[in-house]
């Protein structure tokens, strides 16, 4: 997710292979958020906040800075299946949330 070529947001899903369904096996270049949150039967956990440091495994998709990093991670339940959705917003979020 971005604007005028900026990412705003990394995000990384994880799936176990139990939990992948038709059409999460058929998402293509589609956006999985466009098709996880067009389900009014979706199901969605608690959210947990970090700030990462450059110790963080996750730090390596981001882009050099000196700003705070911020993330999130909750689970979905996707047709019942669970799905860990974890999103990095990158420092350039901020700068246009006012």
């Amino acid at each position: 997710m971005g604007y005028q070529k900026k990412r705003w947001v990394v995000g990384r899903v994880v799936i176990s292979k139990n939990a992948i369904t038709e059409k999460l096996k058929n998402v293509g270049a589609t956006s999985i958020g466009d098709l996880l949150f067009k389900d009014p039967n979706l199901k969605h956990g608690e959210f947990e906040f970090l700030l990462l440091n450059d110790e963080h495994p996750y730090w390596r998709h981001i882009p050099s800075t000196d700003q705070p990093v911020w993330a999130r991670r909750s689970m979905l339940y996707f047709e019942n299946k669970p799905l860990l959705i974890t999103e990095i917003f990158l420092p350039d979020v901020f700068h246009h949330a006012h």
